[in-house]
């Protein structure tokens, strides 16, 4: 989207990195932070952009969190779905936080096709 230099990571519904991208011109940490957004996605099932307030409400999800220091608290990724049910996630890291959300969404759009 915007034509922004952005890493991407699209994961499995644990989080596991399925393919990630980061194209020359990046700074090398955005495609681990897009990897780190989708395993919280994982734990938390909502758009990346959630995480802070649902963490914030629930002191149990915010301990689940805390104690995996692969978790973040970033915006730019969201879950991708076959119908109701969580089939991997899509994050974007390098621009601001709702840029990154933007081009998530518009990866997500792009292959909402081809998820089964």
């Amino acid at each position: 989207a915007q034509n922004l230099k952005v890493s991407g990571a699209v994961s499995d519904a644990a989080g596991l990195p399925v393919y990630v991208f980061v194209p020359d011109g990046t700074r090398a940490a955005t495609g681990d932070t897009a990897i780190r957004k989708n395993i919280t996605m994982s734990i938390t099932g909502k758009p990346a952009s959630e995480t802070a307030a649902l963490a914030a409400a629930d002191p149990a999800l915010e301990a689940k969190l805390a104690a995996n220091p692969r978790t973040v608290r970033f915006a730019g990724g969201v879950p991708l779905k076959a119908g109701d049910t969580i089939v991997g996630f899509i994050a974007a890291s390098g621009a601001t936080a709702a840029q990154d959300e933007a081009c998530a969404k518009v990866g997500a759009e792009k292959i909402a096709a081809r998820i089964k």
